[in-house]
């Protein structure tokens, strides 16, 4: 069977969007409804997004830029006590695992954060330091999310009919 490249040409499409249930008590407590109001009376859901190619290959890059980062900031900064460079690499963005600041987290981990930041639309997270802070309030919630970001973009984008 041959390809038809005037098809893919021709082809429509959007995002796959999906909205998850929030399930956790203690997350709900995060949502407000539009006007503001923080009574729970409709259920709140994370909705995700499938990512593009470009976007996944950002992600990869962010990752890679990232470990350049702690990389770079060591070894300019050698020679500087410690709470000084730590302070330049939260400057720069750099992510360390353990509240000692010893090691850098899993390269999966980071992948994640990039995709969260990336894929998730509500909650729309600002920067890299929020998708941290609510991975590390909500960790199985994290890994979920990711997951489902995942999961739309191996499907693609949505072609409709």
């Amino acid at each position: 069977m041959k390809f038809d490249n005037r098809k893919l040409n021709a082809a429509q499409s959007k995002r796959r969007v999906k909205s998850i249930p929030v399930r956790n008590e203690a997350l709900k407590a995060f949502f407000v409804s539009e006007d503001g109001d923080d009574s729970q009376e409709a259920e709140p859901t994370i909705e995700v997004q499938n990512l593009t190619g470009l976007e996944m290959a950002c992600v990869h890059h962010e990752v890679d830029a990232y470990q350049s980062k702690e990389h770079i900031t060591n070894a300019l900064f050698s020679n500087l006590a410690k709470d000084k460079i730590e302070a330049i690499q939260d400057i720069a963005g750099v992510i360390k695992q353990d509240a000692a600041g010893d090691s850098e987290p899993p390269r999966d981990f980071l992948r994640r954060v990039f995709l969260v930041h990336k894929g998730c639309c509500n909650p729309k997270f600002a920067d890299q330091r929020e998708v941290l802070k609510f991975a590390e309030l909500f960790p199985t919630v994290f890994y979920d999310i990711s997951n489902q970001i995942l999961l739309l973009t191996g499907l693609g984008m949505d072609l409709g009919e």
